[in-house]
């Protein structure tokens, strides 16, 4: 199968090592820059001689064209001197010179005076390296100064008569490349003035024509000198770059070197940052960044397996004990005890569910959090109501006080059932650590556009050293695992606290001094329309009450 070239290219280049790709894209780009300075370096040098040789030939011309076309030489009768090669020496006019009015409506002929002068002229500046040639404002010869004079190898081409027509008819020299049988010739067009008077209508053109072999043989040097110097260069620049390039990849090799190491499992490894400040320190830095929380995402996860294999284990031991009595029928001839043992089964069976329906919670929260909700308008005093209620059954040795703004309802857009299970678990937090006749306080307030519930406690409070983990999951303060069996957690009610909030739209913040008491602060966005509709004010007052989210069982630990 043939494939293009380009493809081709484009495919080996890829696979390429990336030293050798920016060795390249460095190189070609150095290469474009160098041939186009030498393309403007070889034109303006071209250009160059063309117009220097051109105005040579108008500057040698001039003192000749200036004395054959003064009044007395354009006069009948008016003897021409010249020798062969060199120009004539004519006689100052003198004040009593008559001038010739020439008649520009007839063409000027070979046979009048006019003409004469001028086929005189074109032999006078004919010499071995320039040809002259005459003509009139049509293009017509009027002299060849190769044919009269027979001195020079140059040949002066014949133009179109156009350029003729527009030099006589502008008055403006111009001059041009042409090749010839001779080789590539530069040719100047000069218009003829009577008298050298230019306000008068031109009476032909004189056309001076000499050889450029010269200048063409520098031209091809400085063509040639250009390549070598561009070849040149491109070779140095790719000798010098490669090293540079690999040089400032090594950043990246080293980069390649670690995360090998940490792929097979070293995540005690860590990049070198380079100094420079540049966006390869920048990408060492954060690349550094993640493997530290790699490595505390994994420690993490490692604990959350040591701890949740610990809370499984009891309440499966308890249930394989369970099972192994009632198989042995041991419980038969005492009801009670069956019954006991019943209702532990039962218990240790509502804790694993428990802890499977958090983790479900917080895996379809991470998953799609929007979907994840059930909005509706939601009356959050009437929903803290509802849980200070739940809370003091469970609690009724501490004060549990529900604090509400006066005046109109705090309506947010939300899930009423996802909210309800935010406060219950951080009223569980709260009773688990405040001691017998405390006081737990949910306040719900309205704060412009967004809504603010709070619950404070009065318990042991939170050592600053982990108040700022407590949000992250499976995080516990107190790390002991030897707990009583069915008490604390895994470390995810705050977790699923703060997954909850902030699939709302919301923020969560907590503030704890340590013997005091601790301070969770939730903040909403208020509902489009705020009031309180009698549907929101009926879904919240049916509310079942129910434990299965909240409630925790003393020892509980901020963060669980």
């Amino acid at each position: 199968m043939n494939v293009p070239p380009l493809t081709w290219l484009r495919t080996r280049v890829m696979v390429a090592p990336l030293r050798w790709r920016l060795t390249l894209v460095t190189v070609s780009v150095l290469a474009v820059i160098l041939t186009l300075f030498g393309i403007i370096i070889y034109k303006t040098v071209e250009t160059t001689i063309l117009d220097t040789t051109a105005n040579g030939l108008m500057v040698s011309a001039r003192p000749a064209v200036t004395s054959r076309l003064r009044a007395r030489a354009l006069q009948p009768g008016t003897p021409v001197a010249a020798t062969p090669g060199a120009a004539a020496v004519e006689p100052e006019p003198t004040a009593t010179a008559v001038t010739t009015q020439v008649d520009q409506r007839v063409p000027i002929t070979p046979d009048s005076p006019a003409g004469k002068s001028l086929a005189d002229l074109a032999r006078i500046l004919t010499t071995r390296n320039t040809a002259a040639r005459t003509t009139d404002i049509n293009g017509r010869t009027l002299g060849d100064g190769p044919a009269l004079a027979d001195q020079t190898g140059v040949v002066a081409p014949v133009l179109a008569p156009t350029l003729y027509r527009e030099v006589a008819e502008t008055g403006d020299a111009r001059h041009l490349r042409a090749q010839t049988d001779s080789g590539p010739v530069v040719v100047e067009l000069v218009p003829l003035f009577p008298n050298n008077d230019e306000t008068q209508p031109a009476i032909g053109v004189l056309e001076l024509t000499t050889s450029l072999g010269s200048g063409d043989a520098l031209l091809d040097r400085v063509r040639l000198l250009l390549i070598f110097g561009t070849l040149v260069a491109v070779a140095a620049g790719a000798l010098l770059t490669l090293p540079l390039v690999r040089g400032a990849l090594s950043p990246i090799r080293r980069l390649a070197s670690t995360s090998r190491a940490i792929a097979a499992g070293d995540l005690g490894q860590r990049v070198e940052v380079p100094p420079s400040g540049d966006a390869l320190a920048e990408l060492a830095e954060d690349f550094n960044e993640m493997v530290s929380r790699l490595e505390a995402a994994i420690a993490l996860q490692r604990s959350f397996i040591a701890d949740a294999s610990h809370e499984l284990r009891t309440p499966l031991t308890a249930l394989s004990g369970g099972v192994e009595m009632l198989q042995l029928g041991v419980d038969r001839a005492d009801p009670e005890a069956r019954a006991r043992l019943l209702r532990l089964m039962g218990g240790e069976i509502a804790r694993m569910g428990r802890l499977v329906d958090d983790l479900l919670t917080l895996t379809h929260l991470d998953a799609d959090p929007e979907h994840s909700l059930q909005l509706a308008p939601v009356d959050l005093g009437a929903l803290a109501a509802q849980v200070v209620d739940e809370t003091r059954l469970l609690a009724p040795d501490r004060n549990v006080v529900l604090d509400l703004a006066p005046g109109a309802s705090v309506m947010v857009q939300g899930d009423a059932d996802k909210l309800r299970q935010v406060l219950l678990n951080l009223c569980a937090n709260a009773r688990g650590h405040t001691p017998a006749d405390g006081t737990i306080t949910i306040g719900v307030r309205r704060e412009r556009t967004r809504a603010r519930v709070t619950v404070a406690d009065t318990g042991v409070g939170i050592p600053p050293d982990d108040l700022a983990r407590v949000w992250d999951r499976f995080f516990r303060v107190d790390r002991s695992r030897e707990r009583r069996a069915g008490q604390g957690g895994l470390g995810l009610g705050l977790a699923i606290v703060r997954a909850i909030v902030e699939a709302h739209g919301g923020a969560v913040a907590i503030a704890s001094t340590v013997g005091l008491g601790t301070t969770v602060t939730l903040q909403l966005p208020l509902a489009l329309r705020a009031s309180n509709t009698p549907s929101s004010a009926t879904s919240m007052a049916t509310l079942p009450v129910s434990t299965r989210h909240g409630d925790q069982q003393p020892g509980h630990v901020p963060g669980d």
